[in-house]
């Protein structure tokens, strides 16, 4: 079972991060769609809620991602970077 949870982890982190690329594209607006959200929920069959929440967590962790990214090109280290 912790085999199957980490695997869903590690789909759903592809997922989420496949998502703020198509977000950031604006492809979706070529539906007449409001928003990424809209256009997802609808054709995921998901409530726009939780695609919304999947967004925010997406464009959270790009914002992280990029912090880290800035402190190793200046030589430092964020906690996260020494324990691993």
């Amino acid at each position: 079972m912790v085999d199957a949870a980490r695997r869903v982890s590690l789909h759903m982190s592809a997922f989420i991060a496949l998502l703020v690329d198509f977000d950031l594209s604006g492809e979706w607006a070529f539906d007449n769609a409001p928003s990424c959200a809209h256009w997802v929920a609808e054709r995921a069959d998901t409530e726009l809620c939780t695609v919304r929440e999947w967004l925010r967590i997406g464009h959270a962790l790009t914002v992280v991602d990029e912090v880290d990214r800035r402190f190793a090109v200046a030589g430092c280290r964020t906690a996260g970077r020494r324990r691993r």
